[in-house]
């Protein structure tokens, strides 16, 4: 609610919605519904070992699983292979789920 605290029609003060998801404006009627941003987050295994990638900041350097969001019409194993390969060259396979 920090980013979306006023109607885009008619400009006047917007609620948490009391049945969903969603902002209400009492003034026009107005129903805003909140954005989704599906993202994946890949544990890359072989044999015992996991895979983590090194991010390098000024400042810091750590490492990290690989993360990425999901493109419209894209599938989360479409993600996947696709996150996989551009942050390390490699080609995902045998994908499943562990955990939603």
């Amino acid at each position: 609610m920090r980013n979306n605290q006023f109607c885009g029609s008619c400009k006047g003060k917007i609620i948490p919605s009391s049945w969903g998801r969603a902002l209400f404006c009492p003034h026009c009627g107005r129903t805003i519904y909140l954005r989704l941003n599906p993202a994946i987050i890949p544990a890359v295994t072989w044999n015992d070992k996991l895979l983590l990638t090194c991010y390098a900041d000024h400042h810091i350097s750590y490492y990290a699983l690989i993360v990425g969001f999901t493109e419209i019409g894209e599938t989360l194993e479409g993600t996947v292979r696709r996150e996989v390969k551009e942050e390390t060259g490699l080609s995902a396979k045998d994908i499943r789920y562990y955990k939603f």
